[in-house]
């Protein structure tokens, strides 16, 4: 770890909150997000990840934007969990035996557990070894850590991906979120992806809300969670107070001028109800 800690010096890590919207108003828990230098030309992740892959680095960055944040988190102490990004191949480099840098070393030196973290498997990167992804995976979880699959509907983060991992949480990508609350075919996207969650008890998170309107579509969609700038951005101390616009979004009795409205279905004639709609979700155009 001190090594790969010197092949990156100067990282720092940044926590956007992931809100829970079945409890108005709480934090569930926090996204860790790596940073560069802030005077320098690799202060964004893009910037980052294309210079450690340049080098051949890529897997020594996401161990040491994996320690940092942890580490940075355990300081601070906020109340939820930390969600660390990894691709798979990290995750079976980190699970191989006498791995000096393996997820339980990197966790025992900031003071976390397994049942604080959430491992989030990036989009971008396939794995050849299902068996073995899955093997490392199930040794995690039955220490208490869970798996979320991040940016859902892009890259390899896929239907498949979702059946053969069978994650804890999945997190949309924000295409599908945003600009939801004015897209009947983004809300038809979304409502399935909640029934098919509902089926097998995974959680569904929301990415990249920006909007009031936005955010009440997802609530009322039947998402468990949201994140993204209208919630909060990312910063160096952990929020877990949710500003008053949000509030009024999510607090009950403030919800009734966000709550989107929903077209009224189409049936067929001599109907005097609409047919009945999956899980509870609401009927869509």
């Amino acid at each position: 770890m001190t090594r790969d800690l010197a092949n990156f010096p100067a990282l720092h890590a940044v926590f956007q909150p992931i809100v829970d919207l079945r409890r108005a108003g709480t934090v569930y828990g926090h996204e860790s997000l790596i940073r560069g230098p802030a005077d320098s030309l690799l202060h964004t992740p893009a910037a980052l990840f294309a210079r450690a892959r340049e080098d051949g680095h890529l897997l020594g960055l996401e161990r040491a934007a994996a320690h940092v944040g942890a580490t940075r988190y355990a300081q601070t102490r906020p109340r939820g969990k930390l969600f660390l990004n990894f691709s798979a191949t990290a995750l079976l480099a980190a699970g191989r035996p006498g791995d000096a840098c393996a997820l339980a070393n990197l966790l025992g030196q900031t003071g976390l557990s397994a049942a604080d973290i959430i491992i989030e498997l990036t989009e971008d990167d396939p794995y050849p070894d299902l068996d073995a992804l899955n093997d490392v995976l199930d040794g995690w979880r039955a220490q208490g850590a869970l798996l979320a699959l991040d940016d859902f509907g892009t890259a390899y983060s896929s239907l498949r991906r979702w059946t053969e991992l069978r994650p804890d949480i999945v997190k949309v990508d924000r295409f599908f979120t945003r600009g939801a609350s004015q897209d009947r075919r983004k809300r038809h996207t979304l409502a399935a992806l909640c029934s098919l969650a509902q089926g097998d008890a995974t959680r569904m998170v929301a990415e990249g809300v920006e909007h009031a309107e936005d955010l009440a579509a997802v609530r009322d969609l039947g998402f468990d969670y949201a994140q993204g700038f209208f919630l909060d951005a990312p910063a160096e101390q952990p929020a877990m107070q949710l500003r008053d616009e949000v509030l009024e979004v999510l607090t009950p009795r403030r919800t009734r001028s966000y709550r989107v409205s929903w077209p009224m279905p189409r049936f067929s004639a001599g109907e005097k109800t609409p047919p009945p709609c999956p899980s509870g979700l609401p009927h869509l155009p």
